[in-house]
């Protein structure tokens, strides 16, 4: 009877660990660093054209969000990205600079820094 108890109350366990694990019932969105397309206004931005921007890295500090993804606020939507939160973001920047026309260096002596 002991033993029966015993795993009856690990599989309450189990289930109340797992269940809270995953995509937590709502919709999965992935979002692919290849689908993103920056509409920005060049012409507003023609300034920075043929500049040169460093840019490392980005660092994602949000509570809310893990490495790979986001809950909208509703908590309808799990936003997943590959290979990484902070990966497709930096990824979509450094799109979003090149959409304008401006330079970017991953580290301050790559060639062409100024």
């Amino acid at each position: 009877m002991r033993r029966i108890a015993g795993i009856s109350a690990l599989l309450v366990v189990f289930s109340l660990v797992t269940g809270g694990c995953g995509g937590g019932g709502g919709t999965k969105v992935v979002i692919a660093q290849a689908s993103y397309n920056p509409t920005l206004d060049a012409a507003g931005l023609a300034a920075y054209k043929g500049k040169t921007v460093y840019f490392s890295s980005v660092s994602n500090n949000a509570a809310d969000t893990s490495i790979w993804g986001y809950k909208s606020a509703d908590q309808q939507f799990i936003y997943e990205a590959a290979p990484s939160l902070q990966t497709y973001v930096w990824d979509c920047f450094v799109k979003a600079f090149h959409r304008i026309g401006v330079n970017t260096l991953v580290t301050p002596w790559s060639p062409g820094t100024q």
